[in-house]
């Protein structure tokens, strides 16, 4: 039974980090631009507990960010696209922006 598990999870695994891939290769970009946010960059900030992906994006010509936290970099670009689809994500004014 342990085996069945230990699989299973496997394969969820492998969906998953699949599913980041996609993301990486020009999905995140597509899905932000029809929600109406161009792409302006992405970059994570990892710590052995959690990462945190930092996402800048430009909406009506202003720079703003968000960010999305999670336990590695695909479940960080999982929950984004989750939450983009959900329109979810929290923007504000990129004050780093230059």
């Amino acid at each position: 039974m342990g085996n069945d598990a230990e699989r299973a999870e496997e394969i969820k695994r492998d969906k998953d980090y699949a599913t980041a891939g996609r993301m990486l290769n020009g999905g995140l970009a597509s899905l932000l631009e029809a929600s109406g946010t161009g792409l302006r960059g992405l970059s994570f900030k990892m710590d052995p507990y959690e990462t945190l992906a930092i996402i800048k994006g430009v909406q009506d010509g202003n720079k703003v960010v968000c960010f999305v936290g999670a336990r590695d970099a695909g479940a960080c670009l999982m929950k984004a696209r989750n939450m983009i689809r959900d329109n979810k994500l929290s923007w504000r004014a990129d004050k780093w922006a230059g």
